[in-house]
């Protein structure tokens, strides 16, 4: 089984809390280097020495040019980007994205590109969609994908945006994450199980079953997925909207423009599926074994 030695995690607001107990629960000798993205931008941040205090691993800012080591975990310092290459960590002063530096997106694609299918991507609490790109680029190399719940976050907008647009593997209460990290890091837990879905954290496909009603409940289950990808896709719409209007009050046209856009490819995305979901998409197989 691989060994998914590199954890690479998401946070932004009412992501503390979830990141000091992912931390909390992780035990000394963890068998994976661990890496954290939360959105602090230029401020000071006292994250490192908060996670340090939660847990039994060391965690310490990102320097340029550390080595990778597992049992550790580095945290972005303020305004830079936090970047993997192989056995390397890189501090990147690029371009802001999503609205912040560091941002999760791009050591989630960095690490995928350098690590592939050792890769853990863990989405946790935060506001609009950072690490949902990166994610998707975990997923492309062969890696994990891993979301807290939107129900147990304090700022559901990451997680959901993640679960809307990737085939998540993982989606739980942070309660349940820490330990699941220290199995995937063993090489266990994972035996390539469908996604799950955001609704209900359940298999969304697997292997075929019989009996009656399969074909019913398994239709069910998916059209309250994308019934969730909906919802999603429309409260992205009315929070892109809302950052537009407050750029424009703020004579930041550039900003607004970008926001802008969002809402316009946002409210695109929600009429496609809304669209599909008015159709006759749902077609299960009846009882007796009929399409």
């Amino acid at each position: 089984m691989t060994h998914r030695d590199i954890i690479v995690v998401a946070a932004s607001a009412g992501g503390l809390q979830p990141l000091r107990a992912v931390v909390a629960g992780l035990p000394a000798g963890f068998a994976a280097a661990l890496f954290i993205v939360q959105h602090v931008g230029r401020q000071r941040s006292l994250l490192p020495a908060l996670l340090a205090s939660a847990g039994p691993l060391p965690a310490l800012p990102a320097q340029d040019g550390m080595r990778v080591e597992p049992g550790r975990i580095l945290v972005a310092p303020p305004d830079a980007h936090l970047l993997l290459e192989r056995e390397r960590v890189r501090l990147g002063h690029g371009p802001i994205e999503n609205c912040t530096r560091p941002a999760a997106d791009p050591l989630f694609r960095s690490a995928a590109e350098a690590y592939g299918e050792r890769v853990v991507g863990v989405v946790l609490s935060g506001m609009l969609a950072d690490g949902t790109a990166g994610l998707a680029a975990v997923k492309r190399r062969g890696g994990i994908a891993v979301v807290q719940d939107p129900a147990d976050a304090g700022s559901p907008g990451m997680p959901r945006s993640a679960l809307a647009h990737v085939a998540v593997d993982h989606c739980l209460p942070v309660a349940g994450i820490p330990g699941l990290l220290v199995r995937l890091a063993a090489g266990g837990a994972w035996d390539g199980a469908a996604p799950t879905c955001p609704a209900c954290g359940g298999a969304l496909a697997g292997q075929r079953e019989g009996g009656p009603g399969v074909g019913q409940a398994r239709a069910a289950r998916l059209g309250e997925a994308l019934e969730l990808a909906l919802r999603t896709l429309d409260e992205r719409t009315s929070q892109a909207g809302r950052m537009a209007d407050s750029m424009r009050r703020n004579g930041m046209a550039t900003a607004a423009t970008r926001w802008g856009d969002a809402q316009a490819q946002a409210e695109e995305r929600a009429g496609s599926l809304r669209r599909f979901l008015e159709q006759d998409w749902a077609r299960p197989v009846t009882d007796d074994g009929d399409p």
